[in-house]
């Protein structure tokens, strides 16, 4: 559905129950909370989302250190990548910023230290393969992880030994599971691959006061009962 809207795409969907039908989304993540997002927009006015965590945002949980914002989830993303994640951030009014004035920290988890890591320089590195690779997809016709997917279809760290790295780059690392998709030496590199491609395309943003402020607004702006602490007993 090139250039249409999400809202006209979500207008012309249908209920398949009454409005008024008693709908209960379980777990209050960023997946339960669109879930209720969409739900309302399609006019289901007798939603419950049930959180077990003291908070909405699922994963997605960000913390206040030495005056800093750092997510302990996903946290960044590109804006080519991430469409319908900026549309509803602008949807509910939560800012982004680029990511210019830190970026990742390791917190050495027995005194609480902090150790900044700037991951930009080793970035460049992969950037050679990336095109390498999006010129040889566009031969064969498909689009998106398919059409890397005959290429490159070994886990990443044995793929790019193959291209001469000695291991995977830790921008590549850390940016690739920052971003909410999972840990780098478990996914083909396939993968790893339509992550660089697409980050290429636009700068890099993290959410003003950490991602969960996203998912804390959504929450607050939903017509709907979002209850928190709530154990399988309880339901």
């Amino acid at each position: 559905m090139d250039g249409v809207s999400i809202d006209d795409q979500f207008s012309k969907l249908h209920p398949c129950f009454p409005p008024h039908t008693r709908i209960a989304v379980v777990g209050g993540g960023p997946s339960g909370l669109s879930a209720a997002y969409a739900l309302c927009k399609l006019g289901y006015s007798n939603v419950t989302v049930l959180e077990k965590h003291h908070s909405p945002g699922g994963m997605c949980e960000s913390l206040e250190i030495q005056g800093r914002i750092y997510d302990l989830g996903g946290q960044v993303l590109a804006a080519n990548s991430a469409p319908s994640i900026f549309h509803l951030a602008g949807e509910v009014g939560v800012e982004t910023e680029e990511m210019d004035t830190h970026k990742f920290a390791l917190i050495d988890s027995s005194c609480g230290a902090l150790k900044e890591m700037n991951l930009v320089e080793d970035y460049v590195s992969v950037i050679s393969l990336t095109l390498k690779l999006q010129d040889r997809a566009k031969e064969s016709g498909r689009i998106g992880v398919h059409a890397v997917s005959e290429i490159a279809p070994e886990l990443a760290p044995e793929y790019l030994k193959t291209e001469g790295f000695p291991s995977v780059p830790k921008s590549v690392i850390y940016g690739y599971t920052a971003s909410g998709y999972g840990y780098v030496q478990d996914m083909p590199y396939a993968y790893i691959h339509e992550f660089t491609r697409t980050s290429m395309a636009g700068k890099i943003r993290r959410f003003k006061g950490g991602y969960m402020s996203l998912w804390k607004k959504l929450s607050e702006r939903l017509p709907i009962e979002v209850c928190c602490n709530t154990e399988w007993e309880d339901i």
